[in-house]
């Protein structure tokens, strides 16, 4: 078959070896596709941040790296979108405009009947910039989408204030209902 396959040096050291542009070892082993995608496995976390083991970032050129697009860290924390994850999972991602009260959608649903539409988002989670009360960039919500027939749209909200909105995107009190 093709391939490639890695001998040990008989003394039990097998697999990937880096070298740094010097020729020296490394501990770092890294894949690059310049202009589109870069790789890193850091085997004892001594690079810049001192906590990736594993990153895959876009590739900005020559000698720099671009946006990251999936991190693990040492201590089992993932990160999509950043390299700093503070949770277990983080996502992070840009809203479409810089407007108080715009969302991104942060998590799709894509559940189907087997073999049927399998593509299309039966739901979502999306996360923005609140619109309610003082304005502020740290203030957020979070929303829930479903879709009817093709038509995504916002069925829940919990806003900053911590009121729920269900059928409305400014819930007025703890719970607002609208139909």
């Amino acid at each position: 078959g093709k391939g490639i396959t890695f001998y040990g040096n008989g003394s039990g050291d097998h697999g990937i070896f880096g070298h740094n542009s010097a020729g020296a070892a490394s501990d770092d082993i890294r894949i690059n596709s310049y202009h589109n995608v870069h790789i890193n496995l850091d085997s004892n976390s001594n690079n810049s941040n001192d906590t990736t083991f594993f990153d895959i970032s876009q590739h900005g050129g020559t000698g720099t790296l671009g946006a990251s697009l999936f991190t693990v860290r040492g201590d089992g924390k993932v990160g999509i979108g950043t390299t700093v994850p503070t949770t277990a999972l983080t996502i992070r991602k840009a809203i479409a405009s810089a407007a108080y009260g715009q969302q991104a959608s942060m998590i799709e649903f894509k559940s189907y009947y087997a073999g049927y539409d399998t593509e299309t988002v039966k739901s979502a989670i999306y996360s923005g910039v609140s619109n309610q009360g003082t304005l502020n960039t740290e203030g957020g919500y979070m929303a829930f989408h479903v879709n009817n027939n093709g038509t995504m749209a916002e069925k829940l909200r919990i806003e900053k204030s911590g009121n729920v909105g269900i059928g409305t995107t400014a819930p007025l009190g703890k719970v607002d209902i609208q139909y």
